[in-house]
């Protein structure tokens, strides 16, 4: 049973769409810079296919002619850069020089082939089909390191989408073999439903790889787009979005065991006044590393701003809040900022607010806000908490609350008007 379709016409409209997408992923070269390499070649093996399509749509003049072997030769030098886009994308070593060799022996291997008998000639798309199955195999395991790295969703479907091709030629060499006798070509492939099958479908192929590739790199990109949201770029900590975020889910689910520290780092202002703020920026970065070595890894450790952090904890007892910070103002002023011959000693004043004294998490924060507030007032290097703070700035309404009212939400009152000496 033969399918009515033109085999020529087909393979005309693959190649014009090959063409389409190898601009595509061409201009989308720029939009992530680590995945560009892995597009251009992507583009270069999608030119390679179109052409390979459309040479095999012109009519064909005799076998071993300068066009067949350009037609078969070019398809599977598209898919040996296709499997080095692979490489590239899934951020493994190139091998340029392997792709390269591939394509010299195969265009020498049909040269060679060309002044041969007719049953000889027609071992030019096994050729390709045993090549071009292979490389598709090797991007199997490539792509199946990235699985857990990179978007389920597109690496799934260049998975699938390497197997398909490696099932089609596999099936089509097959084919040939079983049911073409002697020859590997003939009536058993040629112009059967399973030929104008597999025409179809890998004329669409290259549609599919470039669907695949862009949808890849758009996930790389959201990822990468999402961890610089949630990321302070000096410190590597999480940032105060992300912060207020992870504070409402623990209100919400274990608000009697969640704990909010605030931690300001001691005379701060004085280090970049003295040393400049690329050694203020330095301090940070290296308290934000003490922080980190400090509390466990369930804890989250944001930068509020400036040289303020925040620890959102979870423990079982206010007691065992309290130690822990406590444990934190030693584990600071054990570990100093030292580099070439500098010292600067370290101290951080702590405001401990917890979970279950505050009805909101704008609350929490402003309960443990005015706790550092008072650390400061007490003297510094000290923990402030429930039963450390003083009841009239702590726990009541007063002057250094008063002019909150009126600001935009978030928005702190000078030291003056806090009625407290200076938070440096």
């Amino acid at each position: 049973m033969d399918l009515p379709v033109d085999l020529p016409t087909l393979y005309l409209v693959g190649a014009a769409a090959s063409a389409i997408c190898a601009v595509s992923l061409f201009a989308a070269r720029r939009t992530h810079a680590p995945s560009g390499p892995a597009l251009i070649w992507g583009a270069c093996s999608q030119l390679l296919v179109s052409l390979s399509l459309l040479l095999s749509a012109l009519p064909a003049t005799q076998p071993g002619s300068t066009q067949q072997i350009l037609a078969d030769a070019g398809g599977t030098a598209g898919l040996v850069m296709l499997y080095e886009s692979v490489r590239r994308l899934c951020l493994l070593p190139p091998r340029p020089h392997m792709a390269a060799g591939v394509v010299i022996t195969l265009v020498g291997l049909h040269m060679a082939l060309s002044g041969l008998s007719a049953p000889v000639d027609e071992l030019y798309p096994q050729i390709g089909s045993v090549i071009q199955g292979g490389f598709a195999a090797l991007m199997l395991p490539v792509l199946g390191r990235r699985l857990a790295v990179d978007p389920r969703g597109p690496m799934t479907a260049a998975i699938a989408l390497a197997g398909f091709l490696v099932f089609a030629h596999l099936f089509r060499l097959s084919w040939v073999g079983v049911f073409s006798g002697a020859g590997l070509t003939g009536p058993g492939f040629s112009g059967s439903v399973i030929e104008s099958l597999l025409a179809a479908l890998c004329s669409l192929s290259p549609l599919m790889h470039a669907l695949v590739t862009i949808s890849c790199v758009n996930g790389r990109l959201a990822g990468e787009l999402r961890r610089a949201a949630s990321t302070d770029e000096l410190t590597g900590l999480s940032t105060r979005r992300d912060l207020f975020t992870s504070a409402r889910a623990s209100l919400l689910t274990q608000r009697h065991r969640t704990a909010l520290l605030m931690i300001d780092i001691d005379w701060f202002k004085q280090v970049n006044d003295r040393h400049g703020h690329k050694v203020g920026d330095r301090v940070l970065a290296h308290f934000a590393a003490v922080l980190r070595d400090a509390l466990p890894g369930c804890d989250l450790v944001a930068r509020y701003g400036g040289e303020e952090f925040c620890a959102l904890i979870e423990r079982d007892s206010e007691a065992l809040v309290r130690q822990e910070a406590l444990a934190l103002c030693e584990r600071v002023r054990a570990h100093p900022f030292q580099a070439e011959n500098l010292r600067i000693p370290l101290t951080v004043s702590i405001g401990v607010a917890q979970g279950r004294e505050a009805a909101t998490i704008e609350e929490l924060f402003a309960m443990a806000d005015r706790r550092v507030y008072l650390a400061k007032a007490m003297g510094r290097d000290r923990v402030v908490d429930r039963r450390s703070a003083r009841p009239a700035p702590g726990e009541e309404l007063t002057r250094a609350d008063e002019p909150r009212r009126g600001r935009p939400s978030g928005e702190r009152p000078t030291l003056a008007e806090a009625g407290l000496p200076g938070r440096s």
